[in-house]
């Protein structure tokens, strides 16, 4: 289990990603993403302190399935 911690965002759905904006003191570190406490990826926080996942990847696909579904997503840092 990761000794991370839960931090706030908002999302934003585009036509093309899903952008987790989180505060910009994170830019550049790894995040991890969790539903319902699983794990689903790793990913480097950008410069503007987002994190985007293209929607029509199979993590895409799976994250906005998740998220209509209202489950809990976390990102941890």
């Amino acid at each position: 289990r990761s000794d991370k911690k839960p931090i706030n965002y908002k999302i934003e759905e585009s036509k093309k990603e899903i952008v987790f904006r989180v505060p910009q003191e994170y830019a550049g570190y790894t995040a991890e993403v969790y539903v319902d406490g699983h794990f689903l990826l790793a990913y480097t926080i950008g410069r503007k302190a987002e994190l985007k996942i293209n929607i029509n990847s199979k993590l895409g696909q799976e994250l906005l399935n998740d998220i209509k579904k209202n489950r809990n997503v976390e990102i941890r840092v």
